[in-house]
């Protein structure tokens, strides 16, 4: 009796995943220890590919079936969308059956199918701030480098950075000073640079 050495390929975006390889076996289950995986999202619209391989040693892997779906009008199969995925989060097993990728594959059997459980995770609790059609919330990042043209007198380390969100101040402190401002370059319209950024952000 043949079998196949399977495993399931995740990639969202640039975010690729494998699952363990199961050995010479067609109804492959995997623990649940090692096949969870969390991705993030950044549109309802982001294609999510997921894939069953057979694994070989010597040559290329197989393709096996992939999660497709039939859109309305549509006459050929589309991957599915986190928007797709949404609506089975949080139910428990989801079976969904297995398609050929494209023309060049083998058709894999009628009854092929794959059992996921998909759940949403909320990366912050809700905060205020500009709209965006995504399902996570906001990430401000900023990273400070040096400064330049600064006193020479009246100034010893540690230094402090104040970077103020609205009610919100981060303060970050330096740590050594800068010893040759002269030679650092970035300089304090940078600085304000970076105010006018945040501010641009919250009146957004």
């Amino acid at each position: 009796q043949h079998t196949s050495d399977p495993y399931v390929q995740m990639k969202v975006g640039a975010q690729l995943w494998k699952s363990p390889t199961e050995k010479k076996t067609c109804n492959p289950v995997w623990p649940k220890d090692n096949s969870v995986k969390d991705f993030i999202f950044y549109s309802i619209e982001q294609q999510v590919l997921i894939d069953v391989l057979d694994w070989d040693q010597l040559s290329s892997d197989d393709p096996l079936g992939s999660v497709m779906v039939f859109r309305d009008g549509a006459s050929k199969s589309s991957r599915i969308t986190t928007k797709d995925l949404i609506e089975f989060a949080g139910k428990g097993e989801k079976s969904f059956r297995l398609y050929a990728a494209s023309d060049k594959e083998d058709a894999p059997p009628e009854d092929a199918k794959i059992f996921l459980e998909v759940d949403w995770l909320w990366l912050t609790h809700p905060i205020e701030g500009p709209k965006v059609d995504a399902p996570s919330n906001y990430l401000l990042n900023f990273k400070i480098d040096e400064c330049k043209d600064m006193s020479e007198t009246g100034l010893n380390a540690p230094f402090t950075i104040r970077l103020s969100i609205k009610d919100s101040d981060i303060l970050k402190e330096s740590n050594a000073g800068w010893s040759k401002p002269e030679t650092n370059p970035l300089t304090l319209k940078t600085l304000d640079n970076i105010r006018k950024l945040s501010e641009s952000f919250c009146s957004s």
